[in-house]
């Protein structure tokens, strides 16, 4: 398969999902969004020049301060959150779901699926919610770690 094709990446997701291999699904998703194989060399990135001439083919945006390129795909971000929720990955499931929405705040599938990852967390004593700090503002939801239990490392949920 072509490694910078991102339709490819959602194909071999969508296998490992029905095979029920979440971490190849997650590997999968990842190297569709993060787009790895076909980042160009860094001094070229960051570039004024080389991002509007040699890379004008490229989205490129700011993360943390550097130009990157990414595949960003909201479904594929809402996809990449169900395989963390079907691995039991509650904090990996709601970030992804919120970077869908940051790029598609309509998208259904993330709007519903992380109010299914709240309930979860509140089910299972691990959601904390902060009053808004003022009239209008939603509470903050904050999902915390799952207990490990002394001993064999077990994890609670």
């Amino acid at each position: 398969h072509d490694p910078v094709f991102p339709p490819n990446w959602h194909r071999i997701a969508e296998i490992y999902m029905t095979r029920n291999n979440l971490d190849k699904a997650i590997e999968a998703y990842n190297n569709l969004l993060l787009a790895p194989f076909c980042a160009a060399e860094d001094w070229l990135s960051q570039s004024e020049r080389g991002r509007h001439s040699v890379l004008a083919y490229m989205k490129h945006r700011q993360v943390d301060g550097k130009w990157v390129h990414r595949h960003d795909d909201p479904d594929a971000y809402a996809r990449l959150g169900n395989a963390y929720f079907m691995k039991g990955d509650l904090v990996g499931a709601e970030r992804a779901y919120k970077d869908s929405l940051q790029f598609d705040p309509n998208n259904q599938m993330a709007q519903k699926n992380i109010q299914v990852v709240y309930g979860k967390a509140q089910q299972e004593g691990r959601l904390k919610v902060t009053p808004p700090s003022a009239p209008g503002q939603q509470p903050r939801l904050e999902i915390l770690p799952a207990k490990v239990l002394p001993g064999a490392g077990a994890v609670q949920k």
